[in-house]
């Protein structure tokens, strides 16, 4: 049809009209479609079907497709043992990846700390046990054993700080007071202002606490160093079985899974739970992620 111009003079009938021979390449209800600018309908026709031709062939072969998915595809059955082990190779991973941090973390920071201040406590006791006929000046030793304690107990101090910052990686200890006291706690620390609505009528398991806290603590976190928005809001409710979270901010938006924001972590720390997250962050915002976990 779209051809119907340059092939008009090949593709015809001839018509006989008494005496009068006509050729007709294209005649729909009497009316011949060979003249200008009649040739345009076919024309304009052609390309609508092909413009649709892709539309109309997906169409087409949907009953092809399903008979094929369920003669020849995975059941069911198949794909939840398949979402499981993938959902479990990522947990162990995770969790190893955290022991690995851990460990880092202790060997690298705390315990470093710990041997300077054992160090630090050696060195008192020396001066400590300096023969006191000994000719040196008092007053110096003097600054120079408050010198040392100082030291130790900023080394003693520095190391509390880094246990209780390990501590609250592993399980903060303010969820022991619920959800909603410590995700206000946490938006207090947040380097924007945050809006915190909760609405749960009966706790949920310490598992989804944990994880819900976390989702959110880095969902803020990037709202305030990469959206540059001047406010965020969390939202969680506690209905029918489904712990649903809405983390809100008013950023710059252009937020995907797998583009490098966390999200993807995210992602495969709710699905050890058979949860599901959703990002919602068209270009200039705002940013809506949605995390629903199994209550």
């Amino acid at each position: 049809m779209i051809l119907h111009p340059l092939l008009k003079r090949w593709n015809d009938h001839t018509v006989r009209d008494g005496d009068s021979v006509r050729h007709v390449s294209l005649e729909v209800l009497g009316v011949q479609l060979d003249s200008w600018p009649r040739w345009l309908i076919p024309v304009t026709a052609g390309l609508l079907l092909l413009s649709a031709a892709p539309w109309l062939m997906r169409h087409a072969f949907a009953p092809h497709r399903l008979l094929l998915a369920a003669t020849l595809g995975p059941s069911a059955a198949d794909r939840r043992i398949r979402t499981l082990e993938e959902t479990r190779a990522q947990a162990v991973a995770d969790a190893a990846a955290t022991l690995r941090r851990i460990e880092r973390d202790l060997h690298d920071g705390t315990q470093a700390r710990l041997v300077g201040l054992a160090m630090q406590l050696t060195m008192i006791r020396e001066l400590i046990g300096t023969d006191a006929d000994a000719k040196t000046d008092t007053d110096v030793d003097r600054e120079r054993l408050l010198a040392v304690v100082d030291t130790a107990r900023g080394s003693a101090k520095q190391a509390i700080a880094d246990l209780r910052h390990l501590v609250k990686g592993i399980h903060p200890p303010v969820l022991d007071q619920g959800l909603d006291t410590a995700l206000a706690t946490l938006a207090a620390d947040v380097a924007l202002p945050v809006e915190v609505v909760t609405d749960i009528a009966d706790r949920p398991a310490p598992a989804v606490e944990s994880i819900a806290y976390f989702c959110v603590a880095e969902l803020l976190a990037n709202a305030a160093k990469h959206s540059g928005a001047p406010r965020a809001t969390v939202r969680v409710t506690a209905r029918a079985g489904l712990l649903a979270l809405t983390v809100r901010d008013e950023g710059r938006g252009g937020a995907a899974i797998g583009a490098g924001s966390g999200l993807t972590g995210l992602l495969t720390r709710v699905r050890t739970v058979d949860g599901t997250l959703t990002c919602d962050s068209p270009p200039g915002g705002p940013t809506v992620v949605t995390v629903e976990l199994p209550y």
